[in-house]
């Protein structure tokens, strides 16, 4: 099941947005016509990404510049080594987002 989370026109290029879903609290980033959706929380220092900056197509946290791939949610930069959540998104025919359940 998906529950819708907004709409493609909402998004801007490499703006970061957080929701609260299912009592966590998801960044979403957009990234071309691709849109992520990720935990907000390090594995390593547990601090908010989306204070952190979008590079590419990761993810790096503010505190100690660990990055994460946004798609698989991987480690790809130390200190931390744990990989974060990342959750399924699709996009209707008329252009809404939807996060998957």
């Amino acid at each position: 099941m998906y529950q819708k989370i907004g709409h493609l026109n909402d998004f801007k290029n490499n703006q970061i947005v957080t929701y609260f879903y299912d009592d966590r609290e998801i960044l979403t980033v957009k990234i071309q016509d691709e849109i992520f959706a990720v935990d907000n929380i390090c594995s390593h220092a547990e601090e908010q990404l989306c204070e952190g900056a979008v590079i590419e197509n990761e993810i790096e946290c503010p505190r100690h510049g660990a990055r994460f791939n946004l798609k698989t949610g991987e480690a790809t930069e130390g200190p931390a080594l744990l990989p974060i959540d990342t959750f399924n998104i699709k996009m209707s025919d008329n252009g809404d987002i939807l996060i998957e359940s």
